[in-house]
């Protein structure tokens, strides 16, 4: 799904819903892909409501894992519509959960990957480059293309704050067309957002 066709996830995340009616820890899956797909196509109160409901599923099937995946993509979302201090408090209580969490196997497993989401919003709001080129280099390495084009976004954020020009232009240039090629809406208005306030 990832780098796929959005749309066509869209359609599989809501069929696999349709499905999963009764099952708690299921429809909490179902309810995290339609938020995440929804968040890449720039969808950011719909993508908001499913997170919740991945909370609330997740929850009821005591998964705290999934549950602290979606608070940390509802702190996103924070972030995203300018809340950076939300952003930030959301976040931390996230990865308060996830420390208390770090018992359960599903939980260890995606540990790596929730730590990278949390730093990648920590180091935008803190605008702390050398901090986005360390994860942007370990989301490469562990291909995860929401975490290399995050960091990416910050690493253009930090040159445009700092009064870099010719970096401050060329970064988001090139994260809108590869957010473009693979269909992430949201990073593509983020990059012209960035590239706006040049």
């Amino acid at each position: 799904m990832l780098l796929g066709d959005v749309a066509a996830a869209l359609r599989a995340g809501e069929a696999a819903l349709a499905q999963r009616r009764g099952d708690e820890l299921a429809a909490g899956m179902a309810w995290f892909e339609i938020g995440f797909v929804r968040w890449v196509m720039d969808d950011l109160e719909k993508a908001q409501a499913a997170w919740q409901e991945t909370m609330a599923h997740r929850g009821k099937a005591a998964d705290t894992g999934a549950a602290v995946d979606a608070r940390m993509f509802i702190g996103e979302v924070k972030l995203s519509l300018g809340d950076a201090a939300e952003a930030e408090r959301i976040e931390r209580d996230a990865e308060a959960a996830a420390l208390a969490a770090e018992s359960e196997p599903l939980a260890r497993a995606v540990s790596a990957v929730q730590g990278l989401d949390l730093l990648v919003t920590l180091a935008r709001v803190r605008r702390d480059a050398s901090a986005l080129e360390r994860i942007l280099a370990d989301g490469t390495r562990m291909g995860y293309p929401a975490i290399t084009l995050h960091a990416r976004l910050g690493l253009a954020e930090v040159d445009a704050a700092a009064g870099r020009a010719t970096a401050a232009r060329a970064r988001p240039a090139s994260l809108e067309r590869d957010a473009d090629a693979a269909g992430w809406k949201l990073f593509v208005r983020w990059a012209r957002k960035v590239a706006t306030r040049l």
